[in-house]
């Protein structure tokens, strides 16, 4: 990783949140202090003033052209920030596209075949430096939180747990999901989706699994104050069932009228947009006990 792309994943969440790729080499060749052009970031407002700006800004200064990106980006976040203090602009936040260059977009993490020109990419909340497609943002964080618990459930030494859709997400999303519970490397096992009545249910069993520690690299399970302490109840007391509730409520930002935003903008968002849907599941899991 380049220091400027180390730069660039240190910043605040909502500085880097949505990126775009230029095809200009090293932008910060062409100025002198990073911290000083990202507040001149290209915005996309609430409104037309916004489009306006960022279509000026890649006029006047070319693909990956900075500066004058940047000036055009400042037209359009005044004009939106106006609209917003009118009452004209719909009410929600503009929203800012940070220019990458090939090289720094080289030493982070995009989807398989990305980055590409044209597309904008919005930031993974706890991954600094992984960037994913708009359109499916919330479908891969959801993926993430769920991949994550089934690991907290194998490492703890789950031998059987199913994962029932309770509200928001259920049948519709297990075809876009890339579920993969790691129970070969416990033992072996099975793992399937199946439909019960109007509930749609994951189910797994590892029943040579004898594992009883926490999974390395979590993430979710910082925030996360249920999972500790039955994970606790587990490896301190030995608990051998335990239910938990998997939910995911946060929009992170990325919301429909953003995408709209970029849309209209040219920029593509991978796909249709998927917005977040307030969403609750539960997982339910028999461990191994020696007792």
């Amino acid at each position: 990783m380049t220091d400027h792309s180390l730069e660039i994943s240190q910043l605040p969440y909502e500085q880097r949140q949505f990126v775009m790729v230029t095809d200009t080499g090293d932008l910060s060749a062409s100025h002198t202090s990073w911290t000083a052009e990202t507040q001149r970031q290209t915005a996309i407002g609430a409104g037309a003033g916004a489009a306006v700006g960022m279509t000026l800004g890649l006029f006047l200064g070319g693909l990956g052209a900075i500066p004058g990106a940047a000036i055009g980006g400042l037209v359009g976040y005044a004009k939106a920030r106006r609209s917003e203090r009118k009452g004209t602009g719909g009410g929600h936040a503009s929203r800012m596209v940070l220019p990458l260059s090939s090289l720094d977009a080289a030493a982070m993490e995009f989807p398989q075949g990305h980055p590409r020109q044209g597309f904008v990419y919005a930031a993974h909340p706890l991954l600094p430096g992984r960037y994913l497609l708009v359109a499916d943002f919330h479908l891969r964080l959801f993926e993430h939180k769920l991949m994550e618990l089934l690991r907290l459930l194998t490492s703890l030494g789950a031998i059987r747990y199913e994962v029932r859709a309770v509200e928001g997400w259920s049948r519709n999303i297990a075809a876009h999901l890339n579920v993969d519970v790691p129970v070969a490397a416990s033992g072996g096992g099975v793992a399937n989706w199946k439909e019960h009545g109007q509930e749609l249910v994951y189910s797994a069993r590892a029943d040579g699994n004898r594992s009883r520690e926490l999974p390395a690299g979590t993430l979710w399970y910082q925030d996360e104050a249920t999972w500790q302490e039955l994970a606790r109840q587990r490896l301190e007391h030995g608990l051998d069932t335990l239910q938990l509730t998997l939910s995911y409520r946060d929009d992170f930002g990325v919301t429909a009228e953003a995408s709209a935003g970029f849309s209209a903008l040219g920029l593509k968002l991978g796909g249709q947009f998927e917005r977040q849907v307030d969403t609750t599941w539960t997982a339910t899991a028999t461990f191994w006990s020696d007792r």
